[in-house]
């Protein structure tokens, strides 16, 4: 199971390696495990739907949709098919990619974004 900062440590890997996503998609990691975010406790049913950003595509209008990296998602229950990528231990990680259109709600996760932010310093890659 993928712990929270080591799904931040995947997003800064991928930005490390100067990964880009084309069009107006986010790619994002699924959630595992219990999920609470401060005082949101996710139910089990629908802890299967929810995800936390990984990367942003270069067509997604930031006035529009205000999104980052570190964000928490819901998604529509019908999965995206699970796309396998490299780290740059060699290991692999499961990631989806849909149209920012396709998710429902987001909410902003400062602790997410802050482990993000040190992952991206620790590779010496800015953010």
């Amino acid at each position: 199971m993928m712990q929270q900062s080591e799904t931040m440590l995947v997003a800064a890997e991928f930005r490390h390696q100067k990964r880009k996503l084309f069009g107006d998609r986010v790619m994002f990691i699924r959630d595992e495990g219990d999920t609470q975010v401060g005082s949101i406790l996710i139910p089990g049913e629908i802890k299967k739907q929810s995800g936390t950003i990984v990367m942003i595509g270069v067509d997604v209008d930031l006035g529009k949709h205000d999104v980052k990296i570190g964000d928490r998602v819901l998604f529509t229950r019908y999965l995206p098919p699970e796309i396998e990528l490299s780290r740059l231990d060699g290991s692999m990680v499961l990631v989806h990619i849909v149209h920012i259109s396709d998710l429902y709600v987001g909410w902003d996760d400062p602790d997410l974004v802050k482990e993000y932010n040190d992952a991206c310093a620790s590779l010496g890659t800015s953010t």
